[in-house]
């Protein structure tokens, strides 16, 4: 049965009509693990998988953001070259054109040429303890 706030349109088959005001938020809201918690869960399995980190860009050039990856991973993070975007499009044209051979004779020439810093983990007690604190308050 169609409520009375609805006509069925025989042209379309389809309903018309006002929309009963409900909310999703609730729904939203009473999810015990988001979307935000699940990303998280992906991404720090993905982590765990890898030996080490490459970031780069102009956000390489934070050393905090470079140490606290580096300490929350427990991974080794090698920060730079800034310039890296227009590096890798250089690179590919480069390629494209000829002028290099592949890929692994780019990032070679690209690693000779420009210098990166490496972080190694430190405090890893510490950042575990401080972890597993924040998982305990989230769940």
């Amino acid at each position: 049965m169609i409520s009375d706030n609805f006509k069925m349109n025989p042209p379309t088959n389809r309903l018309q009509g006002s929309m009963p005001k409900i909310g999703i938020r609730p729904v939203i809201d009473g999810r015990r693990k988001g979307v935000r918690e699940s990303l998280e869960n992906q991404t720090m399995q993905m982590a765990r998988t890898a030996a080490k980190f490459h970031l780069v860009g102009g956000g390489s050039q934070n050393q905090l953001l470079n140490r606290f990856t580096a300490n929350a991973t427990g991974r080794r993070v090698i920060a730079g070259p800034v310039e890296a975007t227009a590096l890798g499009n250089i690179l590919i044209q480069a390629i494209s054109k000829g002028r290099i051979p592949s890929i692994q004779e780019g990032r070679r020439l690209i690693g000779d040429a420009f210098s990166v810093k490496q972080f190694k983990p430190q405090n890893q007690n510490t950042w575990n303890e401080q972890y597993h604190k924040i998982l305990a308050i989230l769940n």
